[in-house]
């Protein structure tokens, strides 16, 4: 009895919610501050936090590679016992947050999985922000393709290819990079997000920065959502993330830049070709 008590006293002692706490922002960001996870059918919560302080409370501390700092890290002697480097569990545990769907644990996506408002099935099966007369009314002062960019020294070297890309077609590229075209304003001042930059175009320009296996990011998504059509570059099996196997279009399908310019000219002039690789919508 004794013995049954104490474990009630030691269930009834456990705190009903952890602190995920994130050492490093995000990209600078904040937005994951607060976010509860309460679906994985547990007794108890989990909550990010940037709150340093609570470090000892937390039981997963999140490092973000392109934000760490290795002088700016936590005293591995009063962290928890997986998170010690000289653990004796450290070849014995393989919790991975990665983008490798086949060997990771947890799969960090730029996607809201699952269904219903705000999923990203939700967001690819929306209607078009235009209709195909819009667009092509549109064309009068824009490219058939747009492309945001903003890394300029991208392993893959996408913009050599885009280079000769331009050679055979029109391509508007917003950003820091290879810029030819100015952000669009509202008549009020303010500025078109990106989605509305996108939005107008026929084509988009969706290539990763580096061609990784399941590497995919807010590049695809974009123009899915938007109802434009993308033009893919980064890992070599897409099959998982396309809307159906006839709403993209491949690099890899080309043997030269000539050719896929020549295939977007093409769908350009040809309402009911382009059309079909919307019919997801």
């Amino acid at each position: 009895m004794a013995e049954t008590a104490l474990a009630l006293k030691d269930e009834q002692d456990q705190p009903k919610e952890y602190p995920i706490l994130w050492w490093t922002k995000w990209f600078g960001e904040t937005r994951e501050e607060g976010r509860i996870i309460n679906n994985c059918g547990l007794p108890y919560t989990c909550k990010f936090t940037l709150d340093r302080n609570r470090f000892d409370e937390s039981k997963v501390i999140i490092f973000h590679a392109p934000s760490f700092r290795p002088l700016d890290i936590p005293n591995p002697d009063d962290a928890p016992q997986f998170f010690q480097m000289n653990s004796q569990w450290t070849d014995f545990f393989t919790h991975l947050w990665s983008y490798s769907f086949g060997t990771a644990d947890f799969v960090e996506s730029y996607f809201l999985s699952g269904r219903g408002k705000g999923s990203f099935i939700d967001s690819i099966l929306a209607k078009p922000m235009y209709t195909i007369q819009e667009k092509n009314a549109f064309r009068k002062d824009l490219a058939p393709i747009a492309w945001i960019v903003s890394n300029c020294r991208a392993r893959n070297g996408r913009h050599n290819y885009v280079e000769q890309l331009l050679k055979y077609v029109n391509v508007d590229i917003y950003g820091r990079c290879m810029m030819n075209k100015d952000w669009p304003e509202h008549p009020d001042g303010r500025l078109f997000e990106p989605q509305e930059v996108i939005g107008r175009y026929k084509f988009y320009l969706s290539i990763e920065n580096n061609n990784c296996d399941d590497y995919v990011t807010e590049k695809i998504q974009r123009p899915y959502s938007a109802g434009v059509v993308p033009i893919l570059d980064g890992p070599k099996d897409y099959s998982r993330f396309l809307a159906t196997n006839h709403s993209s279009i491949r690099f890899d399908d080309f043997t030269t830049s000539k050719q896929l310019a020549e295939r977007i000219l093409e769908l350009d002039q040809d309402d009911d070709a382009y059309m079909k690789y919307l019919d997801y919508k």
